[in-house]
């Protein structure tokens, strides 16, 4: 195909051509070396490395001698096999362990990591499951000389003897932000923990060994920072009364407590002295007997008391009452008294509903009253007389579903088809009858029975005939639990010798069975893999679930039959990604991957615009059934709207993102088709020129599913407030580009966003009168604010954004739920001399105490640059902010660690200048992304090595160089540490001594051609072919190039880059050229059908830019 656009041309011209045919991948050797370490990064276990290791000495160099973070996992593992994994993987390879799982009671976990422990200098998770107890307190001492340690799970088998104060020492631990211990006859004695003043880091902890009430509020009082707390068996307090400490627990938003036992009096006084706070609250109480002294904790009225009064932020509640000992003629009445007053005003009002259950069993009595899908519930119970609204599908597809079912018996089973499409784990429980017409067949097309990874069955007349038809369909199964084996008619002779036993012993993924009549196994030796093709279906179907892009897809198909045959046949969701591939790959994909399908496409990622998506996504859009996701990016914004008119038809999209490439010339109401769109609860869009009247959107009083809304084109004031009216759903808002309102509004709407919490807002020109309305009628809930403006004069009018006085009046006025506050403000044309004392004077004003005790702080910098002088005055360190710049002047504070692995982390920064570098060491371990900015002097003593030692170049996924001082040498020295960058942007290509082929011949050049990974590259300023043939020699891997050039070096650089042979240019399909001239096309075009450098591509102008796709 070939398409001539232009802005001076108001029609596109189409001419098709045929595709060129490639030689395909035929073996494994053929794989490249990233796509192996892409591999590699997503194995865990022994057995998936030993199949690597195994093959040959290539792949043993590749795992030993790569960079990439490694998982340790010992769980099942033979005693000869794990010294072999000792010996050759984690003795070689401990400085790159990032995550050390032990799960054997067998080894000994202090002689394991005593020895390495020094050397685990990446270690940040370490789970140590099935340990005995008396190997907990030495491993606890030497924790504090892991430097990384952030995540921490300890699980004893047996009893804890010695009542040494572990909560103390696990609490001193300064990474710790993950806690989850189950110790049994842990304690936690007053006297141990008081004798430090020091607090702990933990923001999650999760404690399933026995903990009364007294001995928890006292750990409560040494974790500030806590944000989610599950206690899995809170017993009563020893004390009469419960003493309110001087704790402010502000983080903490969710809690959920097991409790047993405990009066009611106490756990409501537990959470009004700790639990103000909270926004989400699970309970479960088991009771033995049901008297009135327990049965408050079904007492609506006091319920309604005591969050109506002090639980003011609750917004899911999940309640499980169980009791024993009812009797159904005598108390059943009473208790249905008690229950029906959960069907009152204030329930419903919050969307709490509930559901009860009276279940005879053979020893006791037993009924349970529960919440009906809360909100996080991620285990269910199948009862017989449950009413069908049980299974209302309420579960978002952003919160943890439904994933644990509970069979107890047969009615409800068919009226829940559909209704758990995330289920992982699978119970037939003890009492469930197995009737004779029980078809598995029909139990496979209710259940999700290919997601299952966990089976249990209890029940004791549970066929083991019938165990394997269930298991021809939960064929990801990997851990099964039995009661017995009990045979019907056959003997086991005869079940084996069943084609379908031998198509399931073929097939299961199972590598875990309990069952608990029988008590001894045997094992056997199993030989070594030696071959690619010796690795298991099971591991090839977890490399395809990995897989997202093209190339990674074509890798596998093409090796041979079995594999196109695993890929194409399986029951794995797929993602589609359409970005950097070239014409005729994209045919080949369509027709052999897309196409035959679609019907499991998950995930569909369009990123070219030189592809009509239309084209593309019309012919297969009544098949994508199971469409979630659907990324548009660079697209042209006439394509926009025929799209949206048909996304109604995809039944299952919860999330959308499109991102045009030019202006939209038809002013539609997009906005109002999108609000129409049944599921969506993701949306983000970037579609310059898209306006909002406000007569379109009120001509409808639908509202929105949204709950996550990115609008990163410009939308004014009175637009955004348009748009809210119709998404009460909505949880996060984030406004790339907010102006100032069109019209005065007289009125304000009445717009209820109760679930509104984080709110981020670019401003652009909006006074802070006007900011400072939409803040007190729309956001007065919110809990996280990020706020951007850029000024262009520094006046009375715009420096109230640096009016601490009126931020604190908004703020705890208005705004009494904030908690993370984000500021930055910068103002060009401040002149250092008459304003600076101005501008100091109100930024002072920062310090005061109401700033101090919300731990809000902030920096100031001022930038002297060629044609204007800017100050920027912005928060330091805000809990979220992702984005880091390194500046001359800053204080050494801005460089604190207050960055948590939980929460979003600093992933981009910038670099101004050279004097903080050496003082950020250690403190940007998640970074991804790196800017050396346009002002960066490059010193001529600045040596790349003791930058490895300071950033995580490694992680490096995405470097921009904007500076133009930057030499081609100094960058060649950067890219041999930074093995993983994918994209690289730079001003220009400058060396300052060495010619061009001299830096080829270079070895280090020679290495990092080799090595390197980058698969797309923007070049800001004009290029030389010269240039042009030293970057390809150096990423021969380069698939998108971004350039601009001169008129006159336009048809020597084209001619090279499209001329066949050309081995550095084999992966390249996309140019972008990015100032066109009038004439360039035409130029283009005349060049590569003269010399017909190309038979199939696609050339068009866009938005002034000119791109090819061949």
């Amino acid at each position: 195909m070939f398409l001539i656009g232009s802005d001076h041309l108001p029609l596109e011209t189409t001419i098709e051509t045929n595709s060129l045919s490639k030689e395909s991948i035929t073996t494994f050797e053929d794989l490249p070396n990233e796509l192996l370490y892409e591999i590699f990064d997503y194995l865990i276990d022994y057995h998936a490395f030993q199949a690597f290791c195994y093959l040959n000495n290539r792949f043993q160099n590749l795992f030993l001698h790569s960079n990439f973070p490694i998982k340790i996992n010992i769980r099942e593992i033979s005693k000869s096999e794990f010294e072999y994994y000792l010996t050759h993987i984690i003795k070689p390879c401990t400085k790159r362990i990032k995550l050390f799982r032990v799960s054997n009671p067998c080894i000994d976990p202090c002689l394991l990591l005593f020895s390495l422990m020094k050397h685990l200098t990446q270690l940040t998770a370490l789970v140590l499951n099935k340990i005995e107890a008396n190997y907990i307190e030495p491993i606890v001492d030497h924790l504090s000389s892991l430097p990384v340690l952030s995540s921490l799970t300890i699980i004893s088998i047996n009893n804890l003897i010695k009542k040494n104060n572990i909560y103390s020492k696990l609490l001193r631990l300064s990474k710790l932000k993950y806690c989850d211990i189950i110790i049994k006859l842990l304690q936690c004695p007053k006297s141990l923990l008081v004798a430090t003043n020091e607090f702990s880091t933990i923001e999650y902890l999760i404690i399933d060994n026995e903990i009364s009430i007294d001995q928890l509020t006292i750990i409560l009082s040494y974790v500030p920072q806590l944000r989610h707390l599950s206690i899995g068996n809170l017993t009563e307090s020893k004390h009469d009364q419960i003493e309110k400490d001087a704790v402010n627990l502000n983080h903490l938003k969710s809690a959920s407590l097991k409790l047993i036992c405990v009066p009611f009096n106490q756990f409501e006084t537990l959470m009004i002295n700790y639990f103000r706070q909270i926004q989400v609250l699970s309970i479960a109480t088991p009771f033995p007997r049901f008297n009135p002294d327990i049965n408050e904790y079904i007492n609506a009225d006091r319920w309604q008391q005591l969050i109506s009064t002090h639980l003011l932020n609750l917004r899911i509640f999940d309640l499980q009452y169980a009791s024993r000992g009812l009797d159904p003629y005598n108390k059943h009445q009473a208790f249905e008294t008690l229950i029906d007053k959960f069907n009152s005003k204030f329930w419903i009002e919050h969307q709490w509903f509930f559901n009860w259950h009276y279940h005879q069993l053979t020893w006791s009595d037993a009924i349970i009253f529960y919440s009906r899908n809360p909100f996080r519930k991620k285990d269910y119970v199948l009862y017989d007389q449950l009413s069908k609204n049980i299974w209302s599908g309420r579960f978002p597809i952003y919160e943890d579903s439904t994933n644990h079912i509970c069979i107890h018996t047969t009615d409800m089973i068919k009226q829940s088809i559909d209704k758990f499409p995330n289920a992982t784990k699978l119970t037939f429980c003890k009492y469930f009858e197995v009737p004779r017409d029980f078809n598995v067949v029909d139990l496979n097309h209710i259940f999700p029975l290919q997601k299952i990874t966990r089976l249990s069955i209890k029940c004791h007349r549970f066929f083991f005939e019938k165990l394997i038809r269930l298991l021809q369909f939960t064929s990801n199964v990997h851990t099964l639990k039995l009661d017995s084996i009990l045979l019907f008619r056959n003997n086991s002779n005869s079940i084996q010798q069943n084609p379908l036993t031998q198509l399931v012993s073929k097939t299961n993924m199972i590598t875990k069975v309990t069952i608990k009549t029988t008590n001894e196994t045997n094992s056997s030796s199993k030989e070594p893999i030696t071959t690619f093709e010796d690795l298991s279906n099971e591991l090839f179907y977890e490399i395809f679930d990995c897989l997202i892009d093209y190339h990674a897809f074509e890798a596998f198909y093409h090796l041979n039959h079995r594999f196109q045959n695993l890929f194409l046949h399986s029951n794995l969701p797929t993602k589609i990604n359409v970005s950097e591939i070239s014409i005729s790959k994209l045919e080949y994909y369509s027709t052999h991957i897309i196409e035959p399908c679609t019907h499991r496409i998950k995930s569909f990622r369009l990123s070219n615009p030189c592809i009509d998506p239309c084209l593309l996504l019309f012919p297969i859009t009544k098949y994508l059934t199971q469409l979630t996701t659907l990324i548009l990016n660079k697209i042209e914004a006439n394509h926009i709207e025929p799209i949206i008119n048909r996304l109604s038809s995809l039944p299952a999209l919860s999330s959308l993102t499109i991102i045009s490439i030019n202006k939209l010339v038809d002013k539609n109401n997009i906005y109002y088709k999108l609000f129409r769109l049944s599921k969506l609860k993701y949306c983000q869009i970037s579609i310059e020129s898209l306006q909002c009247p406000k007569s379109l959107l009120d001509s409808t009083n639908e509202f929105s599913t949204i709950e996550y809304l990115v609008i990163n084109n410009e939308i004014s004031i009175d637009q955004l407030i348009t748009i809210l009216s119709h998404v009460p759903q909505l949880r996060r808002l984030s406004i790339g580009n907010l102006t100032k309102s069109k019209y005065n509004r007289k009125e304000e709407d009445e717009i209820n966003l109760n679930h509104l919490t984080n709110v981020s807002l670019k401003l652009e020109r909006v006074f802070f009168d006007e900011f400072e309305n939409l803040m007190v009628n729309y956001f007065r809930q919110v809990q996280v604010l990020s706020i951007e403006t850029q000024l262009y004069d520094f006046t009375p009018d715009v420096n109230e954004y640096i009016n601490a006085d009126r931020w604190e009046r908004l703020i705890s006025t208005h705004l009494l739920n904030l908690r993370i506050f984000d500021l930055k403000y910068s103002s060009r044309g401040l002149d250092p001399y008459d304003e600076h004392k101005e501008f100091e004077t109100l930024i002072d004003k920062f310090n005061s105490k109401f700033w101090i005790e919300h731990q809000w702080f902030f920096n100031w910098h001022f930038h002297k640059r060629s044609w204007y002088d800017a100050t920027i005055f912005y928060s330091r360190n805000p809990y979220r902010r992702k984005d880091n710049i390194s500046y001359d002047q800053l204080g050494e504070n801005i460089w604190s660690d207050g960055w948590d692995i939980n929460e979003d982390p600093i992933d981009h920064i910038f670099i101004h200048g050279t004097d903080m570098i050496e003082q950020s060491k250690d403190k940007f371990p998640n970074a991804t992304k790196l800017t050396f900015c346009e002002y960066f002097e490059v010193p001529r003593d600045f040596i790349i090595v003791d930058l490895n030692d300071i950033f995580p170049l490694k992680k490096i996924t995405k470097l921009f160089i904007q500076c133009s001082r930057f030499s081609f040498e100094k960058l060649i020295e950067l890219l041999q540490f930074t093995s993983n960058v994918h994209t690289l942007e730079f001003d220009s290509i400058i060396c300052h001594r060495n010619h061009f082929n001299l830096i080829q011949q270079n070895p280090l050049t020679q290495l990092v051609s080799k090595t390197n990974m980058i698969t797309k590259v923007t070049i800001k300023k004009n290029i030389t072919l010269e240039k042009i043939q030293l970057l390809t020699g150096v990423f021969p891997r380069m698939e998108n190039l971004t350039i601009n050039l001169l008129r006159q070096d336009l048809e020597p650089i084209a001619q090279f880059l499209l001329s066949k042979p050309n081995n550095n240019t084999r992966f390249l399909s996309s140019l972008c050229i990015s100032k066109q001239l009038n004439d360039l096309m035409i130029i283009m075009k005349n060049l590569i059908e003269t010399k017909k450098l190309l038979h199939d591509y696609i050339l068009k102008v866009i938005n002034r830019k000119l791109y090819l796709w061949w």
